[in-house]
């Protein structure tokens, strides 16, 4: 079965991450990894590696949407020789990782996306 913590082991190697990042970062493991478990099939999918990957690119996206949100949006500011800019790129990184990742684990959630009914005439 797996844990939060072998999420947040992948999610190391995507991102550095101290031990105080670590310990901000298990909570959105834990979440991410639920919300995966939640959209298994029945069958072996909890042990296969493709969960933990996708638990782990999730948690990455709600990091860095976290991270947006705690910036003040900057888009740039300049003094001298520093400049600051805003890194939008990062979270479109992160969204793309996202989806691959849920891409590859597909064959074991269910596809919640479509829904199909009787059409009466």
């Amino acid at each position: 079965m797996i844990q939060a913590f072998h999420v947040l082991g992948y999610l190391k190697q995507l991102i550095s991450l101290d031990e105080a990042g670590a310990a901000e970062a298990l909570p959105l493991c834990a979440t991410a990894l639920e919300e995966i478990r939640c959209r298994l099939r029945n069958g072996p999918g909890e042990t296969d590696p493709r969960v933990t990957a996708a638990a782990a690119a999730q948690a990455l996206y709600k990091w860095k949407q976290r991270e947006r949100a705690d910036e003040a949006l900057v888009t740039g500011f300049k003094a001298g020789d520093v400049s600051i800019r805003h890194a939008e790129d990062s979270l479109v990184a992160a969204k793309a990782l996202r989806d691959e990742a849920m891409l590859a684990a597909a064959p074991l959630l269910k596809d919640e996306g479509f829904l199909f009914r009787q059409v009466e005439i």
